[in-house]
């Protein structure tokens, strides 16, 4: 009986699993009857009545996963989401967590990419749910590359790079090698979208050297693509060159045809900046060419916008190019392309026309091309973008006359420029470059020397016993030990003298410097006073000889004469003693509660004599009840000189000094409508140099009022820009924190300044 039962029990078993192996044979059968069909519409129609016909749910999944592939391609993203979520849910009913995290992960993707974040961040966080289960799992990158994503959507880039951070460190912890040169490609893309070329170098070239080392080469090609285009943006064509022709020559031997048509486009450009237009324009049509046999419409639309850039600024034909970059355009209304391709080329394309207009001095076009060009930039968050906008803006209104607009945007444009590239991150990637190479020099003979070391060891096996073995290896580990000890003790040594070498060579020159300061400006301030000095000794028998003669208007107009230039030997002094404390002691801040209003009239009422002699007013604008932290003695030291200075240059005008408070700082303005200042004279004012610019009434200065203005405005943390037009006046714009931090156990802040 128990033997008949035992028998029952066996079929039973071998039955179910001759009907499982039977069904997973089928699932693969309809799965490669899918692949074999041509359009896609015939394989959905397959996919639909094959999912009718299984009851088996692990083909099901494999079904609604091929069906997701299929709408993939077709762009149909919404239908993508609903053939994913459907094999999420057959995951979810088998209770394979891992089946579920990879199709569920796969969905955030395309979330995303319907601007559904909200979906995408709901899918992620049970994703997480699930992952806590089982923190060695791969899929841990996939769910911090999908949140990169998320950030990616929504523009926020320094997030993103954190989130790849993250899947790096366990990607390596637990070595996901398979995974992680793909989420170091990810972080490649954000650092170029925020201009962090360097740091792309370091990433592309880490991903590199992972891919190296897999059996599958694929992504190698696209990894040199990533590469090339960080050189691009570094303006390095001939490094940009090499690295784009290797994607290319990578690409085609893994038959990417994507990454190809793509490289192909890149290498143009290079190409195009190289003056090489007959093999710039050869590249792009093989560009053209492949992405339209492959049906890559984005690869194509990109193919036309290059054409459009090489026919524009090389070849000079504006109606071809014109032609290109509007069939780039129209590329984009009759095809199915991804929406960020789409946003990027639709740019690109419109800076083209934008250009085109501008050689063409079609300015109204060039303006209606420009609105479209900001929103576009606006969208993409870019800083390479933006700053190409505000060239674009400087050629616009350089062209209609505005050149005060036109210098507004240059300098805009140059201040994006110096945050994104300089010629110092050119020579770090080379630099990177080098250590690069002597890397995989090092490996090789690492290599080479652990095959030799491994001959050897078998070779002393088969002569020496195994305690002749023991006794060398403890002797070359201590050895190793003592070599190691020994190297550190001289690195050490050697970097302390360095270092103090260092510190000794910067001391001596800080000396020198302050010791030449001091000279010029003492040679400058004993000229000057001796000027001062002058007018009082003769002053005396001046004034007595016209009071013998009666000549009371004389008397007057010298007296006038003689407070002039008291009040500015004593400015002189004032200042000098200033900065003397400041150059000996070291100045003490002493923060208060002052009503600024109430001081600017103080330092006004002093000047109200002089204002008088040059007819010239000064009013006080801001709310009488607005307080600052301020050291009181700074504040006075700043204003005093900016009052004075504004005085000195202006004459039958106004001087108008403006304060409001902002957000976390006060605001204050000097305006004078003086004879104002050159670009020379600006890019020198607060330096330590003799004023060679006379007053109105012939009035000379020392340039040190101006020097401690700006050093007492730093002292309080503060800053100071100067703008001014000649024979139209000047304007001083200082900004102040409402609270300047001081040490705790004090109210009392000293700061050591040199010249």
């Amino acid at each position: 009986m128990k033997k008949t039962f035992k028998l029952s029990i066996s079929f039973c078993l071998f039955t179910l699993f001759c009907l499982y192996a039977q069904d997973n044979s089928d699932c693969e059968s309809f799965l490669e009857q899918i692949d074999e069909l041509g359009s896609s519409e015939e394989k959905l129609k397959k996919t639909t009545f094959y999912l009718e016909q299984t009851q088996d749910l692990n083909c099901q999944f494999q079904l609604w996963k091929k069906r997701a592939d299929i709408f993939e391609r077709k762009f149909l993203i919404d239908s993508v989401s609903y053939s994913l979520s459907k094999a999420t849910h057959i995951a979810e009913s088998l209770s394979e967590d891992e089946l579920y995290l990879e199709v569920a992960l796969s969905n955030v993707y395309f979330y995303v990419r319907a601007n559904k974040n909200k979906q995408a961040i709901e899918v992620l966080n049970l994703c997480r749910k699930k992952l806590n289960k089982n923190l060695k799992s791969k899929y841990w990158l996939n769910y911090y590359n999908r949140w990169a994503y998320v950030k990616d959507g929504e523009r926020d880039y320094k997030s993103a790079i954190k989130f790849v951070d993250s899947g790096i460190q366990l990607g390596e912890k637990f070595k996901h090698t398979e995974l992680l040169h793909k989420i170091y490609l990810e972080k490649v893309s954000y650092h170029i979208r925020l201009s962090q070329y360097k740091e792309a170098i370091i990433s592309v070239q880490k991903a590199i050297s992972i891919i190296e080392k897999l059996d599958s080469k694929k992504r190698l090609g696209f990894a040199y693509f990533l590469k090339g285009v960080c050189y691009e943006r570094l303006r390095d064509f001939g490094q940009t060159v090499e690295a784009l022709e290797a994607s290319i020559t990578t690409a085609s031997k893994y038959n990417d045809l994507e990454t190809l048509a793509r490289s192909y486009s890149r290498l143009s450009i290079s190409l195009g900046h190289l003056k090489e237009n007959d093999r710039a324009l050869e590249v792009l049509d093989s560009t053209i060419s492949i992405s339209k046999r492959t049906g890559d419409y984005s690869g194509l639309a990109l193919g036309y916008s290059d054409k459009g850039f090489i026919l524009l600024n090389n070849i000079e034909d504006y109606k071809e190019a014109e032609k290109a970059f509007l069939r780039s355009n129209t590329i984009f209304e009759t095809e199915e392309v991804s929406q960020r391709t789409k946003d990027i080329t639709s740019v690109t394309n419109l800076g083209g026309l934008v250009m085109l207009s501008e050689k063409k001095k079609d300015y109204a076009k060039m303006l209606r091309y420009l609105k479209q060009y900001e929103d576009g930039v606006d969208n993409l968050n870019l800083l390479v973008n933006k700053k190409t906008l505000a060239r674009f803006y400087m050629q616009y209104n350089e062209g209609i006359g505005d050149f005060k607009k036109a210098l507004k945007y240059q300098r805009k444009a140059t201040k994006i420029a110096d945050s994104i590239a300089n010629k110092q991150v050119r020579v770090d990637v080379a630099d990177l470059e080098k250590k690069y190479e002597i890397q995989k020099k090092e490996i090789e003979v690492l290599k080479l020397n652990e095959e030799s070391q491994k001959q050897k060891i078998r070779t002393q096996k088969a002569e020496t016993k195994q305690l002749i073995y023991l006794g060398i290896a403890l002797f070359c580990v201590l050895l190793l030990l003592i070599s190691v000890w020994a190297y550190i003790k001289i690195r050490k040594q050697q970097k302390a003298l360095t270092f103090a070498h260092k510190q000794l060579k910067e001391s001596h020159e800080e000396v020198a410097s302050t010791n030449r300061v001091k000279d010029r400006l003492f040679s400058v301030i004993s000229h000057d006073m001796r000027n001062m000095l002058i007018p009082f000794q003769r002053g005396g028998k001046i004034l007595k000889y016209y009071i013998d003669k009666k000549e009371y208007e004389k008397v007057t107009e010298l007296s006038h004469k003689l407070q002039e230039n008291s009040l500015n030997l004593s400015n002189l002094l004032d200042n000098l003693l200033n900065w003397s404390l400041e150059q000996m002691n070291g100045y003490t801040i002493k923060v208060e509660s002052i009503m600024i209003t109430e001081e600017l009239k103080e330092i006004k009422n002093a000047f109200l004599p002089y204002a008088k002699e040059k007819n010239t007013a000064i009013n006080i604008v801001g709310g009488s009840e607005i307080t600052g932290v301020f050291d009181k003695g700074a504040f006075h030291i700043i204003f005093r000189n900016l009052i004075g200075n504004a005085l000195k240059y202006t004459e039958n005008g106004t001087i108008t000094i403006k304060f409001s408070e902002q957000d976390e700082t006060i605001m204050y303005e000097v305006l004078d409508t003086g004879i104002g200042m050159s670009q020379d004279q600006l890019d020198n004012l607060f330096k330590l140099k003799k004023n060679k610019t006379e007053g109105t009434k012939g009035e000379k200065g020392t340039g040190i009022g101006l020097n401690l203005v700006y050093r007492f405005v730093e002292l309080n943390k503060g800053n100071i820009k100067v703008s001014s037009e000649m024979n139209i006046g000047s304007k001083f714009e200082l900004h102040f924190p409402k609270v300047i931090i001081t040490d705790e156990s004090t109210s009392e802040t000293t700061i050591n300044l040199s010249v």
